[in-house]
């Protein structure tokens, strides 16, 4: 009892050194870390508009120098401005080319203003990078597109003008849906589809000419620059959208009608899935091929109504000299009988 009493003072003030020590140290580490946290981001927020001596660089200062033309702004904010100017031109464009290389504009302008603040946002800056090296390959990669289009052979050229796909097809649209197709030569008497089969594929007469059967009936003509099977085609199209809850097995739609080549020529197939693929994911080649493919059944209904005209007019013409001919053997038999009567008489 008597020696912890009699060190129990000297304990309590062993405490308090320890803790008053702690404390010391503790303050001295909090301000050296709040100095260096200082020096940090004096660092970042001056390392891009410092050269190595410590003084704002020539091209920091080009920056921010107030320029009386533009109301004593700098060029600085003039590249935010210029950022969101050219973002809302993106947004209210309808050309993707277009739309891209403003929208890649924009990103670089605002890369420069956030690169040239008093302290620059690195995080952001890298995020942009991010975002205009996506939007460069895009760009690029459409560029390709055009070039490709204003370069195709004469023939490709021609089926584009011929075959009135400029009503509905730009000349990118039209290049990469006929690059998915195939192009071959078409025999006389060659069997194109079976009436009641499954079909697979579609086809576009570019030179030629085919005949439609059904029931052992000849019932139409089908002339160049007209698709073959597009009813099918649109079909399986639809019943392979997300959602339609129609099987693979189920989807393929039969043939109406036997169409037999009427006349050699050259033809373009498309396989079913490859073809919906493309359409599924780019939609302004698909709302361009199904407003084609109105503008081809109109055509296809012309043509069967002026052989129908065709056809109509020519009986007429028939009955008609037929009956002229009636007549007058008519006439002529009166006349005969007339004389005989004379005669007799």
């Amino acid at each position: 009892m008597f020696a912890s009493s009699r060190f129990n003072p000297l304990i309590g003030r062993a405490r308090r050194v320890i803790r008053r020590s702690q404390a010391q140290a503790a303050g001295a580490i909090g301000a050296r870390g709040r100095r260096v946290v200082r020096r940090r981001l004096a660092t970042s927020a001056d390392g891009a508009s410092k050269s190595k001596d410590g003084e704002r660089s020539p091209l920091y200062e080009f920056m921010w120098r107030e320029r009386r033309p533009l109301g004593g702004a700098n060029l600085t904010a003039v590249c935010l401005h210029a950022s969101m100017v050219l973002n809302g031109l993106a947004l209210a464009n309808t050309d993707m080319l277009l739309l891209r290389a403003t929208s890649l504009a924009s990103s670089l302008f605002l890369g420069a203003f956030q690169y040239f603040r008093p302290q620059p946002s690195w995080t952001p800056l890298r995020w942009n990078a991010v975002f205009l090296s996506i939007n460069a390959f895009m760009t690029v990669k459409l560029l390709i597109d055009y070039y490709e289009a204003d370069h195709m052979p004469d023939e490709m050229n021609l089926l584009y003008r011929h075959g009135h796909f400029c009503h509905t097809f730009s000349k990118v649209q039209f290049n990469r849906f006929f690059k998915l197709g195939r192009r071959r030569e078409l025999a006389k008497g060659e069997v194109i589809m079976r009436a009641g089969q499954p079909q697979t594929k579609l086809y576009y007469t570019e030179r030629g000419e085919c005949t439609a059967m059904a029931n052992r009936r000849e019932v139409g003509n089908i002339l160049s620059h007209r698709f073959v099977g597009e009813i099918s085609f649109l079909q399986y199209l639809k019943n392979s959208k997300p959602g339609a809850g129609v099987s693979p097995c189920d989807s393929r739609a039969r043939a109406s009608a036997t169409v037999i080549a009427k006349k050699g020529g050259v033809i373009w197939e498309w396989d079913h899935e490859d073809l919906t693929r493309l359409l599924l994911e780019e939609m302004d080649i698909s709302n361009a091929f199904q407003s084609y493919c109105a503008f081809d059944l109109g055509m296809k209904l012309m043509a069967v109504n002026d052989q129908k005209t065709g056809l109509s007019t020519y009986l007429q013409a028939k009955v008609t000299t037929v009956a002229k001919n009636v007549g007058n053997k008519n006439e002529r038999e009166e006349g005969e009988r007339d004389q005989a009567d004379k005669v007799g008489n």
